[in-house]
């Protein structure tokens, strides 16, 4: 067998360029949660292996919660290539503690802060594909206006879908809008927080011609 080695290790080269492109990324780099690492429960996220345990599930159906500690505990259980279910894992909690019959009874029921909360949840799960996340985070938004954490995160969402199909100029302003939005009336993330954000999301700015 006749084995072309420049091929291959160009092959190599763009499969190991391609798997650091998505793993940086904007749901993947915006390590936000690090910033609330003193509230208990967002540190024993950050030490769980990625497992949302049933007090972290407690945690996030308690509705009296904030909910930038909430999403910072989703933040620090992290993202992983193999994929995760901690999404369908708070689904079924909601579902089964709550008696909801459906998705639709689920979302029409739940307050802005748990969708928000699930929305990440999917969104950490599964980075190559959060269409299913968006449409999630779309709800929380609605039941959630003026909240900046929850347009924060749907910002993110909404990012990583365009960076997962190369439109560059739009993950910068997916969250750039957020920032600038005079409808989001509440801005409950720390400073820090935002910082963390911002830092890795304007370096797509130079993507845009402006």
């Amino acid at each position: 067998m006749n084995i072309n080695y420049k091929q291959l290790l160009v092959v190599l080269f763009l499969s190991f360029l391609s798997i650091n492109t998505f793993a940086d990324s904007p749901i993947t780099s915006t390590n936000f949660g690090k910033a609330y690492l003193k509230h208990a429960i967002v540190a024993k996220a950050a030490k769980s292996n990625g497992i949302l345990t049933k007090p972290m599930l407690e945690y996030l159906a308690k509705e009296s919660n904030p909910i930038e500690i909430k999403l910072a505990l989703i933040n620090q259980l992290g993202w992983s290539i193999k994929g995760k279910n901690n999404g369908e894992r708070y689904f079924n909690y909601l579902t089964k503690t709550r008696n909801y019959k459906s998705e639709g009874d689920l979302l029409e029921n739940c307050n802005g802060d748990e969708i928000v909360s699930l929305a990440y949840l999917y969104a950490m799960d599964n980075y190559f594909e959060v269409s299913n996340a968006i449409q999630y985070a779309e709800v929380g938004v609605f039941k959630n206006p003026g909240n900046y954490s929850a347009h924060i995160i749907r910002g993110l969402i909404y990012a990583q879908e365009k960076l997962n199909i190369g439109e560059w100029c739009e993950v910068y302003y997916s969250t750039d809008r957020v920032r600038n939005d005079p409808e989001v009336l509440y801005i409950d993330l720390s400073e820090d927080a935002i910082d963390i954000i911002f830092e890795y999301m304007d370096i797509y700015k130079k993507s845009c011609k402006i």
